[in-house]
């Protein structure tokens, strides 16, 4: 059982590889960012809503970018 937690599993989203645990991370990262804004929309204001839920979209994703780093390196050869 530990060595299964401590193996890294990898998924393949959009011809990308990320590791699974991060890709849950910022899942809930961005849902949480996206219900808190959209709950402080007025109740009979749909347009501000969605636009609430889009910010926080947008911020969950933001967050996401600056706290999960990279797992690949890029090596340029020279011919």
């Amino acid at each position: 059982m530990r060595k299964f937690l401590k193996e890294k599993q990898y998924i393949e989203i959009w011809g990308d590889v990320v590791e699974s645990r991060h890709l849950l991370f910022s899942m809930v990262i961005t849902t949480i960012t996206t219900f808190s804004l959209f709950s402080f929309a007025p109740k009979g204001d749909r347009p501000m809503g969605l636009l609430l839920g889009l910010a926080g979209a947008v911020l969950g994703f933001s967050i996401s970018v600056f706290l999960i780093k990279p797992k690949r390196n890029l090596i340029v050869e020279e011919k």
